[in-house]
């Protein structure tokens, strides 16, 4: 296998407790090997673009990652072309909402000169009890399950400049000691009226980095 495979192949095989789910689990359900599909044809593609930018999230959504195994990604998303051709859909998405903050990160990265990796700092879903279809804010523990994947990320990418999105991913890093040059940006959320704000500050982040270059 490619380290890209190995490293999907880790994250569908992680146990969980409850209340947090693994959209990539091997065994599961069918939409899983769909997810993983995706997943590794996206990091493959990343890979080879030698993305240098990281944005972090929080954690999947069920209307996003939940479905389509790429974070920030809706169903949505994917019919629209974002991020290209060829990844793996279902018949049944055209059921499916937008995903609020999916539907603006893709809009903010479709013009930009640097397209970033995107990952969530817990790469498994918190649901309430009970509700696979919800979200719920994870706790520290939960948060922590993901710092080996971000970890095992940063060796398979060059990653120079690291960008996390609202105070969650931002706590994970600080507690984590994880950093890229010079430490990591933060940028505010774009839900509940963040949008403006988290595409200004992306927008200016991305730009220093390109000067960078």
């Amino acid at each position: 296998m490619t380290p890209v495979q190995e490293f999907v192949a880790r994250l569908a095989a992680v146990s969980l407790p409850p209340h947090l789910g693994n959209p990539y689990a091997f065994g599961v359900e069918a939409g899983n090997s769909l997810r993983r599909a995706n997943l590794t044809r996206y990091l493959d593609e990343m890979q080879a673009r030698e993305t240098a930018v990281l944005l972090l999230g929080e954690a999947p959504g069920y209307l996003g990652c939940c479905l389509t195994g790429i974070p920030f990604t809706s169903p949505y998303n994917l019919q629209a072309g974002f991020p290209g051709p060829g990844y793996e859909t279902n018949a049944e998405w055209h059921t499916v909402r937008r995903e609020p903050t999916a539907t603006i990160v893709r809009e903010t990265l479709a013009g930009a000169e640097v397209w970033p990796l995107l990952w969530n700092a817990l790469p498994f879903h918190p649901h309430r009890p009970g509700e696979p279809a919800s979200n719920r804010t994870p706790s520290r523990q939960e948060l922590d399950c993901g710092r080996p994947f971000l970890l095992d990320l940063l060796d398979l990418f060059p990653i120079r400049t690291l960008i996390a999105v609202g105070r969650q991913a931002d706590r994970a890093l600080t507690a984590w000691d994880i950093s890229a040059e010079g430490g990591h940006e933060t940028v505010r959320h774009p839900s509940h009226g963040g949008k403006q704000a988290f595409q200004q500050g992306l927008w200016a982040i991305l730009q220093a980095h390109d000067r960078r270059r």
